[in-house]
């Protein structure tokens, strides 16, 4: 069963897909359910604390300030270029 089938049922029809009630399950149907279905849970993804950092230092606006803190330094402007590395 997917969202939108869900979202479109009725609670009765929800139950009945899911072969339970409106008290819930057993423990043997839930220990069944965990063997054949694995734990409902939504495993985290590690990411490595330096590759995070430097991840701050890609795409288009870190760039640009990068060719504009270039760009100062070409045309003698200092003021721009201190500003622009704080």
């Amino acid at each position: 069963m997917n969202a939108d089938e869900a979202k479109n049922s009725s609670l009765e029809e929800l139950l009945k897909k899911l072969s339970s009630n409106k008290m819930g399950i057993s423990s043997s149907q839930a220990q069944k359910r965990l063997q054949e279905y694995g734990p409902n849970e939504i495993s985290e993804k590690k990411v490595n604390p330096i590759l995070k950092f430097f991840k701050y230092f890609w795409g288009p606006m870190p760039w640009l300030i990068e060719v504009a803190i270039i760009l100062s330094a070409v045309i003698q402007h200092w003021a721009d270029l201190v500003i622009l590395r704080k």
